[in-house]
């Protein structure tokens, strides 16, 4: 039950920062056009969201236990012991969008884009 929550919590954190890739104009992208390169992109997403949210859920649950002890800390030691829990919330959230943005990315280029930046 933790682990469906903690992916569902992840997903929605990635789905609220998503953003776009910025295809090079190739020659691939220019034979198949945007249309085909954003159906391209969301199918490289949604395998993206798998991969990534089920390799990091163990990090997740690991992050959940250091808030809680954060807290629990805030509670007895003050407001500055509750800001390492906050960081690798931070941190984790970070690394999450990061490591989607490089799966798609190499997803992409396999199916012959190239990404210039995300916008």
């Amino acid at each position: 039950m933790k682990k469906a929550i903690l992916v569902v919590i992840s997903s929605i954190l990635i789905v609220g920062c998503a953003t776009e890739p910025k295809f090079y104009p190739n020659e691939y992208y220019q034979k198949v056009g945007n249309k085909q390169a954003m159906i391209d992109f969301k199918v490289c997403e949604a395998q993206a969201e798998d991969q990534v949210t089920a390799g990091e859920t163990a990090w997740d649950v690991f992050i959940g236990v250091a808030m809680v002890a954060s807290v629990a800390r805030t509670a007895t030691n003050g407001y500055q012991s509750g800001r390492i829990g906050d960081n690798a919330a931070l941190a984790s959230t970070s690394n999450t969008e990061e490591n989607m943005k490089r799966y798609v990315e190499i997803c992409l280029k396999k199916k012959g884009y190239e990404v210039s930046g995300w916008s």
